[in-house]
């Protein structure tokens, strides 16, 4: 409590000091806030290694600050008037100046009231009304005092601080106390802020870092003797927005000097850089530089100095988004070089991507932005390469490179993509065996797995071509075994109505998608015996009365004639394709077998391959008739009674062609003509992930 109203009593008194200052709001809508920096000079005048680091720390703060207010606040013993200046201009350079003679003379000697720069920065930010995200910096090294109760009061603004959004951050010179860097950095991690560590160069580099944005690479580390130097290239590659080089030294002894592709050297009047010098920094910023080799030059002053390199470009490589490849299988690798997010035509350059492959080993490829090759496009910023996808399934990474052909500077990226194993189809025949003409019979199997484990599809993914001996193609029927709940499973048995003997081929290939990429996949051919039994015509003999002359002429004429006749007819009838399928209502319900209408006489022998309504009083369309020939079904109908009629959903023609699943709608009605018999059986669901395989079930013959 005692803490809490000694820190009241300090805020009345310092915002009643503070003026209120105009608030303002900048161009584009956002509020300009305030930077406090606060140089304590007691700690400055310590060595002249805390007066160099000082005095960087002030110059690269002020720099980094865009707009808004900068307040420079000088204490010791004492705070300071707290002095506000525009971010920019000559009143806060003046200042500036002003400021560092103080640092370097080193005359004022002290302690260091922190409580004091503390209460003073806050009266001083309340007073101006800064908003939230505001900041104080101390520029320290010590503590005037140490009791827990100055401890308190402190750790008291630090809340203060923090309710209004304002941040602390420190900067601990080199000669900083244990005590001063456990306590103040414990206030600034408090208040959501940042404290830096300058007591040695790298810990000043990362300052330098921080406070400038700077993202350097490191390229020099080393201790150079007086007049020795060390030269280091820096590739500067096309399309780059600006080049920054960073010399942290301890002291100005040790200089840096700046040459472009051309070896003249940038000096601190030059109108294509930027410098900021202080005793510990040399900091060169160069916009849009020359693409081609830089030079950077260091001169020693028999103590260590680090350089450090940030080239900025809005060039980017990346891969271009795809599904997983195929495993094992040709796929086209595509890489996109943007500048802005924007693809863009690169002359000159070269991309090459280096592939490790989940079992670990590693192939270089080029890829092009020529058209050709697997490139769609010629200049359109995509680069491609057809190359042979890693066999094992897994993330594949990708180190991606773009270099130039006259120049030495490239740009890497890091990217990966996936391969996948896809679904295969394999066929097997089947037992074959004998079968009537014009019946089915099983004549293979088929199963489609992903790797070792079953992958259920639909039937409609697969399609299956049994040849005969005499290279007649129809497409046979799929019949699922154990099919799943949807509908879907992953064995099936092909059915057709071979018309001939001899082996009967069967092919078979599965379309599909899979993790988002649409396949297509065939399996190896095998072949089934099937013998077709066609019906034998008998001719009988006739007896002739051996006592009449003309009985044996007019018999062997007979006898004659009907052979030629038989001959005749069973050319006539093997010509004929037997009727086969069937027709089912709109309830699957069998409305005709097709396969066993029979007719007799001579019609039977002549046109066995017709069927009309008068052989089949079941016939679903009055007055139609049905003509089975080798390339298929064809319906011929007649509209005599002015019903119309509908086939697959359109008005049908006088001759229309019936396929497998073909819908014939008449007179209100829908019949389904089909090349399968149905025949309904209760499906199990599978008890388990596993399948086992089983063995192929007895060819199912056809009605009739």
């Amino acid at each position: 409590m005692r803490r809490l109203l000694v820190t009241l009593l300090g805020i009345i008194v310092l915002t009643m000091t503070f003026a209120v200052g105009p608030h303002t709001i900048s161009a584009d809508d956002h509020e300009p806030g305030v930077t406090l920096i606060a140089v304590d000079l007691g700690s400055t005048s310590v060595g002249e290694k805390d007066a160099a680091v000082a005095e960087t720390a002030l110059r690269i703060l002020v720099d980094s600050v865009g707009d808004g207010t900068v307040a420079l606040l000088p204490y010791s013993d004492e705070a300071g008037t707290v002095v506000g200046h525009p971010a920019s201009g000559s009143d806060i350079d003046n200042a500036v100046s002003t400021l560092v003679q103080r640092i370097a003379s080193r005359a004022e000697s002290g302690g260091s009231d922190q409580f004091a720069a503390l209460a003073s920065a806050f009266g001083y930010l309340s007073g101006v009304s800064a908003p939230a995200g505001s900041e104080i910096v101390l520029i320290t090294g010590r503590m005037q005092d140490g009791s827990q109760a100055n401890r308190d009061r402190i750790i008291g603004f630090a809340d203060l601080f923090i309710a209004e959004g304002w941040k602390i951050n420190a900067v601990m010179l080199p000669s900083t106390t244990n005590e001063a860097r456990g306590f103040l950095s414990s206030i600034v991690e408090r208040a959501s802020g940042r404290w830096d560590d300058t007591g040695t160069l790298l810990g000043l580099d990362m300052f330098v870092q921080n406070v400038l944005e700077l993202d350097g690479e490191l390229v020099l580390d080393i201790t150079l003797q007086s007049g020795n130097t060390a030269v280091q290239a820096i590739e500067v590659a096309p399309e780059s927005t600006s080049l920054s080089v960073a010399m942290v030294r301890n002291s100005a002894n040790a200089s840096l000097d700046l040459f472009d592709p051309h070896g003249v050297q940038l000096g601190s009047t030059s109108n294509a850089a930027t410098f900021i010098t202080t005793p510990n920094l040399v900091v060169a910023t160069i916009t849009s530089p020359e693409p081609g080799t830089w030079s950077l030059r260091a001169s020693g002053d028999g103590r260590p100095v680090l350089a450090s390199v940030d080239l900025r470009s809005p060039l980017a490589l990346r891969l271009v988004e795809q599904f997983p490849l195929q495993a094992g299988l040709q796929a086209v690798l595509m890489a996109e070089a943007t500048v802005d997010g924007v693809a863009r035509w690169l002359p000159g350059s070269i991309v090459t991507a280096s592939i490790t492959s989940p079992e670990g080993t590693s192939a270089v490829y080029r890829l092009y932005d020529n058209g050709e090759g697997g490139d769609a496009l010629f200049g359109d910023g995509i680069f491609s390469v057809v190359f042979e996808a890693s066999g094992d399934q897994g993330f594949n990474e990708v180190v991606l490179e773009l270099g130039w052909d006259d120049y030495g500077a490239s740009v890497e990226a890091f990217d990966s993509f996936q391969t996948e194993i896809f679904p295969t189809i394999q066929v097997e025949p089947s037992a074959g065996g004998s079968v009537e003409a014009g019946l089915e019979i099983v004549v293979g199997t088929i199963q489609v797995t992903v790797g070792e484990y079953p992958h259920p599809v639909l039937p409609s993914a697969i399609t299956a071509i049994v040849t005969g001996p005499t290279g007649e193609s129809v497409t046979g029927s799929l019949r699922l075994i154990d099919a799943l709940k949807d509908g879907t499973g992953w064995r099936f048995e092909v059915i057709a109505t071979p018309s001939e003997s001899g082996p009967q081929t069967v092919t078979a290939e599965l379309n599909g998608e899979y993790v988002g990429r649409n396949f297509s996949t065939s399996g190896p051919t095998a072949q089934t015996s099937v013998t077709v039994n066609y019906p034998v015509i008998v001719v009988l003999p006739i007896e002739l009365d051996e006592s009449s002359l003309l009985l044996p002429i007019i018999g062997g004429v007979l006898i004659g004639l009907l052979v030629i006749s038989g001959v005749a007819l069973f050319v006539i009838s093997r010509r004929q394709v037997m009727p086969y399928g069937y027709i089912y209502d709109d309830r699957q319900e069998l409305v005709l077998d097709l396969s066993s209408v029979r007719r007799g006489g001579l019609k039977g022998m002549i046109s066995r391959g017709v069927i009309s309504g008068a052989d089949a009083p079941d016939m679903p369309v009055p007055g139609a008739t049905l003509v089975f020939k080798k390339t298929g079904l064809e319906l011929h109908y007649d509209n005599s009674d002015g019903a119309t009629m509908r086939v697959d959903g359109r008005p049908a023609a006088r001759v229309v062609e019936l396929r497998d699943g073909s819908r014939i709608g008449y007179a209100g009605r829908l019949f389904e003509y089909t090349t399968t018999r149905r025949k309904p059986r209760p499906i199990e669901p599978p008890e388990s992930v596993e399948v086992e395989p089983e063995k192929s079930a007895s060819p199912e013959p056809a009605a009739g």
